[in-house]
Formats: C-alpha cells, structure tokens, sequence
C-alpha cells in the first residue's frame, strides 16, 4: 500500500467524510432524544402490531414476546438498522467508483506511469474507503454519547460498538463487489448501476422474504439479513456466522479484483 497516496486520497476526500459522520451523528442523537416521547406516546403497541417484513429491516423478527419498547430495540428500529442501509449507499459510490473513476477521467495512465504497481494501487484506495467507512461508524458512536447525554436512559457502550462494527462488516462487503465490478466495466455509470442493483435487491428480499409463507429461506440469500442489531444491542453477543459471510464476501471480492485489475488494458 502506498502511504502517500492513501492520504492524499483520504485528504481529497475529508469533507464528504464529515459530511456523512456529521449526518449519522445527528441521526443518532435525535433518534435517543425523540424516545422517551415516542414511548410515551404508545409506540410500544404500534411497533408490537408491525409487520414481520417491517420487523425484519431491523433485525427484530425473532425478538422474544413480551420484551417491550427497550431503547435498545427502539435504537436498532430507528437508527441501527438505518445505518447500514445509508452507509451502504456511500459504499457503492465511493468503493465503485475507486478503479472505474479514474479510468473515465483519463487519470488512470498517469497514475500508473508512477512507481506504482496496480495491487498498492487499488490497496491504497479500498484503504481510504474502509478508513472513511471508520470514520462514519466513529462520528454515529459520538451521536449515542451525545444521545445519551440528553435523556436518563442508558445503553451499554460496548453492544452499541458491537452492532456498529456489524454494520460496518456489511458495508464492508458491499464496497468489496462494487470495487469488483468497477474494475471489470472500468465504467463508473455501470458500476454505478449493477451494483446499485445488486444492494438494492438484497435489501428488498430481505425485506419481502417474510411475506413470503414457504419461501422465508429466500432471505438468507440477502446479506443484510444477516444483520440483526438488536440481539447485539441487547446481549453483546455478536452474529458470528453473519461476521464469517460479510468478510469472507470482501476477502474474496478484493482478491478477485486485484487479480482481474492486473490483466485489464486501460484505454484512455
């Protein structure tokens, strides 16, 4: 990896970072300051007769009867479950667009005139995307101290670091196939488009696989199926087959990009 580039790339790229840790920090402070009213105003019984498709967004499909509106569940419903979902979009940008874009801009020949080997170069890159995907995850955990400073109700630290590392092992996963089909269409519109697509229909069958009577299996084919915060959230017990799945996705993403990446031609 080379040093040099992953910090002019991550310097280039800081205010989108704190524009993002900025807007998941305040998601999660509104999110604690809006419960304590939500849970007076009966949102117990609404969220009790929600659907198991709704539920299943948020992890909460085999939450135990009887369990109530914990912040800790009112948090995985409200923010958790949104996270990943939102950051997952900055994933298909940033990591589609770390080969493709520089190939559409005509930068990719001079960048690769340097001293430079295509593995440090796309080493570099995916390097800045997972440092910005820390930086977000890190700006949504000072959005729960905040949160939490502002209502008398507590959540442990820890679970919370837990989930948020869940959540970041997904997105993790999903920047990996971006990165993959941005080095095979060397097209940022078309990475854009397919693995768009692809994150999109996980989502969407993770969340109509319940509906779906006999074919509930389906939604284990979805990766954000196997992010449920809120087990996480309540025990600290983390999904240690849904952490297997999301890093043994990105390993073998970002092998198979190095090695499509050095076979490729880049026409200018």
């Amino acid at each position: 990896m080379s040093l040099h580039l992953f910090l002019s790339h991550l310097k280039a790229g800081r205010w989108g970072l704190v524009a993002w840790s900025v807007l998941m920090a305040l998601h999660a402070l509104l999110t604690f300051y809006l419960y304590p009213t939500m849970k007076a105003a009966g949102y117990e019984q609404m969220f009790e007769k929600m659907p198991e498709s709704i539920k299943a967004l948020a992890g909460l499909q085999d939450l135990p009867p009887g369990l109530g509106l914990s912040l800790e569940t009112f948090v995985s419903v409200e923010f958790m479950s949104m996270w990943a979902a939102m950051v997952a979009i900055y994933a298909v940008f940033a990591a589609g667009g770390i080969v493709a874009r520089e190939v559409e801009r005509g930068t990719m020949d001079l960048i690769l005139a340097q001293p430079l080997s295509r593995t440090r170069l796309v080493l570099s890159k995916f390097a800045v995307f997972l440092a910005g995907v820390g930086i977000i995850a890190l700006g949504s955990f000072l959005g729960t101290l905040a949160g939490m400073a502002v209502i008398s109700e507590k959540i442990s630290l820890g679970n919370t670091a837990l989930a948020l590392f869940q959540g970041l092992s997904l997105v993790l996963a999903v920047g990996s196939y971006s990165l993959l089909l941005s080095c095979l269409t060397l097209d940022p519109r078309r990475t854009l488009l397919l693995s768009g697509t692809v994150t999109a229909a996980f989502y969407i069958l993770n969340f109509t696989a319940p509906a779906l009577k006999d074919y509930t299996w389906a939604g284990r084919f979805s990766l954000f199926h196997y992010f449920s915060p809120e087990p996480i959230m309540r025990t600290g017990q983390p999904d240690w087959w849904g952490l297997g799945i999301f890093w043994g996705l990105a390993l073998l993403c970002l092998a198979l990009s190095l090695a499509v990446f050095r076979k490729r031609d880049i026409v200018a």
